[in-house]
């Protein structure tokens, strides 16, 4: 989980809730990592695909177009198949069966990709536990400061990927003392590296 939902993993991990308005979110994102083998992925998903996975979760869900990345319920809840860019060699698609979701790439994701990961457990709605994997959370708020100064980033966005981050960082520091901002991430870029100043005060 590398969007809003990460915030999840979070919480569980600090003991801790963010406000209501910063975890709202009509979407997920998941990061696929592409180095990994095909045919793994492949077996995990029974040959049916991502898309099948998630009709198993809600037979609702269907490709919003052909040959796209994002599904989509009957209540417009929206699954995106994202991947870190993977430069001009690599050329083939990236998908797990016929008619299921075709991964796009999205700049800035290799950050994310390459960090630490984080292990969680979340309880969701009905009270059962959710195992998560998320980005560092350093990583994550770095990567949400870093996306709220893109001039391409929708500007409705921009607020609150600077919010998630700035919320995020004040919880590593609160309640995550073993995960000191002052320690070089090495994955990150130096772009993202040099938000940590209006994350963090001096």
């Amino acid at each position: 989980m590398i969007g809003t939902q990460a915030l999840y993993a979070y919480e569980a991990v600090a003991g801790s809730h963010f406000l209501l308005e910063l975890l709202a979110s009509g979407d997920v994102d998941l990061l696929y990592d592409a180095r990994q083998k095909m045919t793994v992925v492949s077996e995990k998903l029974d040959g049916e695909g991502l898309l099948g996975l998630l009709k198993k979760a809600d037979k609702t869900f269907e490709c919003v177009r052909e040959n796209g990345y994002r599904a989509a319920n009957a209540g417009q809840f929206m699954i995106d198949l994202v991947i870190a860019p993977r430069g001009m060699q690599a050329s083939e698609n990236i998908t797990f069966s016929k008619a299921d979701l075709v991964a796009t790439e999205v700049p800035g994701l290799q950050w994310l990709l390459n960090s630490p990961k984080l292990e969680a457990v979340a309880i969701d709605e009905d009270g059962w536990p959710v195992p998560m994997r998320a980005p560092d959370p350093r990583a994550f708020a770095l990567h949400k400061a870093w996306l709220s100064g893109l001039p391409e980033r929708e500007p409705l966005k921009k607020p609150r990927d600077l919010e998630q981050a700035r919320s995020v960082a004040k919880l590593v520091v609160d309640e995550m003392p073993h995960l000191p901002f002052k320690s070089t991430l090495t994955s990150l870029h130096g772009d993202v590296r040099k938000m940590l100043p209006m994350l963090i005060p001096a």
